[in-house]
């Protein structure tokens, strides 16, 4: 039975080694070095030429440079219902819940309540600054702006104090 040092050192030496990158191996040798005697021609790999590219075609000037598929419909209501996203950050997920349009700030917050287990209250970021939903109010006043430029904007969830 081979001691306990045998087997380390040939653990060490059935490492397998390094090999070099294909860039290495198509650059020719130095003479005399790497089993290439002085004189001797080294087999060399050649690079496939690159194919030229195709022409792109013309932008004309009355022609939108990106076409983005119009997402403006997709958030609007369907069948009396409306997706709001939900972002909970001490979690970093986002929900999309499918609520009822007239859905009071009250019920939502339950039912957000009973998906993260905590009490919560929410808030928005609104002309660049983090604006606080406390009133029915101000949620029916997000509800109805939620979508802009077609996208749906979410609600921050924070945990109740």
């Amino acid at each position: 039975m081979p001691s306990p040092t045998q087997k380390v050192l040939s653990a060490i030496q059935n490492i397998p080694k390094r090999r070099k990158s294909s860039p290495a191996l198509d650059s020719t040798p130095a003479r005399g070095k790497e089993n290439v005697p002085p004189g001797a021609s080294s087999a060399r790999r050649r690079m496939p030429k690159a194919k030229p590219r195709p022409s792109l075609p013309a932008i004309n000037s009355n022609e939108s440079f990106i076409q983005m598929p119009d997402t403006s419909q997709k958030w609007l209501p369907q069948d009396g219902y409306i997706i709001i996203k939900v972002w909970v950050p001490s979690t970093d997920d986002v929900w999309k819940m499918k609520v009822a349009e007239d859905v009071s700030l009250d019920a939502f917050s339950a039912r957000v309540a009973r998906k993260v287990a905590f009490p919560v209250a929410f808030s928005t970021v609104v002309a660049g600054q983090m604006r606080a939903i406390e009133t029915e109010e101000e949620f029916r006043g997000w509800v109805a702006r939620r979508v802009r430029y077609g996208r749906n904007h979410l609600l921050t969830v924070h945990k109740a104090e």
